[in-house]
């Protein structure tokens, strides 16, 4: 089986999501990765679409792309009735993209003159589906179809598109829980989501969020079945967190037993025994625009000792080899990050940085014009 998994808006931490969860994956673009296994997308956090690959082409073979659409169109629609829709997403080259976006009015006559009718969805300026576009139009369902045509330098790949991201679900979870402040950030749940799979804990094992803040991880931790524990300094994040945890219940109407308490991070013994770390530390003060350098010193500083005296005091209380992912700040000036110290210098608190074979680090998520970026750190106790 070779499926095509369409990455996220920042590819590299798709790209390593995928690596931490499949055995076999290779870039195929900038915005396609090639897995050769089943992808479960409704597991993963950066991801926007998996396709099944139906053929491959050359490059210089495209001018038959609509003849070989019209082939796969038919044999989709074969032992069905009705309409049949019908959307097409082009990654790779934005000209063959607009051509072919022309030509399917052509694909319509063509599959109506055998006996289909269909309707065509369109896709936007880029040539391409956005995932919600797809999610609506049900294009991932029977009775809808959605074919990925994706081109490097080397080769032309036809997918049928067999599941999007559940935009839906992720951001009721995100918009919807009683309990939001943006002055302790807000994570993401599907960054989240993506940081518990790179750790790549054992389906057995806790997670543990001891900057749990609203709860965000701790969600998306029982979102993939792991049992989770969560801590916070601040008492109104705890109750925030266990208020966030009620209504949780309530939506998947299941109950779950999540322990949250009132600790410092830097010297509170979990009795507990931990399979992961996964958190999103403090961050620092909000930042609108870029800091004078004497004020991103003294944030930076008192980030970065406050992640030393973590790093210790977990070193002290996890065995050999468990993961950790840390969302770490990460302050842009003049469009270049600055870094956390400690970064350079992470063995010296017993922990090794993970390597990625093709995606590279730092492993950074920032929205554009945003000050104050998040770094992932994803480690293992030595």
């Amino acid at each position: 089986m070779k499926c095509l998994v369409i990455l996220g808006r920042q590819p590299e931490l798709s790209l390593a999501e995928l690596e931490s969860c499949y055995e076999q994956v290779s870039p195929f673009s900038s915005e396609v990765a090639v897995v050769k296994d089943v992808v479960d997308l409704s597991r993963l956090g950066g991801a926007l679409k998996s396709a099944e690959v139906l053929t491959e082409l050359k490059p210089e073979q495209s001018g038959n792309l609509m003849r070989e659409l019209e082939r796969l169109a038919l044999k989709q629609h074969q032992g069905s009735t009705g309409k049949l829709k019908i959307g097409l997403s082009v990654y790779g080259d934005k000209f063959l993209a607009q051509r072919l976006q022309r030509q399917l009015l052509t694909l319509k006559r063509g599959l109506k003159a055998k006996g289909v009718s269909c309707r065509i969805v369109p896709a936007g300026s880029d040539g391409v589906l956005n995932a919600a576009k797809v999610w609506h139009n049900r294009l991932d369902s029977p009775g809808g179809v959605e074919f990925l045509v994706c081109l490097n330098n080397r080769s032309l790949l036809i997918g049928k598109t067999t599941a999007v991201q559940n935009i839906e679900r992720f951001t009721k979870r995100d918009r919807e829980k009683p309990v939001r402040d943006a002055k302790v950030g807000m994570l993401p749940p599907k960054l989240a989501r993506l940081m518990i799979n790179l750790a790549q804990a054992p389906k057995e094992s806790l997670i543990l969020d001891p900057f749990c803040g609203t709860g965000t991880v701790l969600m998306e931790a029982l979102e993939l079945g792991y049992e989770t524990r969560g801590s916070d300094l601040d008492p109104r994040m705890v109750k925030a967190a266990q208020t966030n945890l009620e209504w949780y219940s309530e939506l998947t109407n299941t109950r779950h037993s999540v322990m949250v308490e009132e600790a410092d991070a830097a010297t509170h013994r979990w009795e507990a025994k931990i399979g992961a770390v996964v958190a999103e530390i403090y961050l620092g003060e909000p930042m609108a625009q870029a800091p004078s350098d004497a004020k991103l010193e003294r944030v930076m500083s008192e980030v970065n000792g406050l992640l030393e005296n973590t790093l210790t005091n977990l070193a002290s209380q996890i065995p050999s080899s468990t993961p950790l992912v840390l969302a770490v700040p990460a302050w842009f000036v003049n469009n270049r990050p600055k870094r956390l110290p400690i970064v350079d210098y992470l063995e010296k608190f017993e922990y090794n940085r993970q390597e990625f074979k093709y995606a590279d680090q730092p492993l950074i998520y920032r929205r554009p014009e945003q000050v104050v970026g998040r770094e992932l750190l994803v480690l293992k106790r030595k």
